[in-house]
């Protein structure tokens, strides 16, 4: 950081541990995001995730999820979940150790960089409030994230 010889900066900040928690996908052919913010973050809320996900979208042909090998993603709770609706969605596990790999992770980037970095939020209610609000617009189809999911 820059600063005027001999005088301190003052960079606020909070030191609560509060947080949000999020579940995201995003569509790399449409550019359209999905989002779910959970209590925290486990088998349980993964599982809603993808049954709201399901819910919201009727897909023509199956769908296939790339997610990381974090716990939740793998938990045994999954397996009845999954077996059920093998027909038309299946989750694909990136390698160990590759999450960057993730187009979501991706997007989680981008959202940090224009929502909350070097930002300080008086409450967690607005981080909240601006979040929702950038991901709100960000969940149509866009260009934005489909160059963002762009392989290269």
């Amino acid at each position: 950081m820059w600063a005027e010889k001999g005088k301190q900066p003052k960079v606020l900040s909070d030191f609560s541990h509060e947080k949000i928690c999020l579940f995201g996908t995003v569509n790399i052919q449409s550019g359209s995001l999905y989002y779910e913010a959970a209590e925290k973050l486990n088998s349980e809320t993964f599982e809603n995730f993808l049954r709201g996900f399901l819910n919201k979208n009727n897909f023509s042909k199956k769908v296939v999820m790339v997610v990381d090998n974090v716990s939740w993603h793998r938990a045994k709770r999954l397996d009845a979940f999954l077996e059920s609706v093998k027909e038309k969605f299946e989750l694909l596990y990136l390698p160990p150790n590759s999450p960057d790999l993730n187009p979501q992770e991706r997007v989680w980037r981008f959202i940090r960089k224009h929502v909350s970095h070097n930002t300080y939020f008086e409450s967690l209610d607005k981080l909240k409030d601006t979040l929702f609000h950038f991901l709100d617009n960000l969940a149509l189809p866009n260009t934005i994230l489909t160059s963002l999911c762009e392989i290269t």
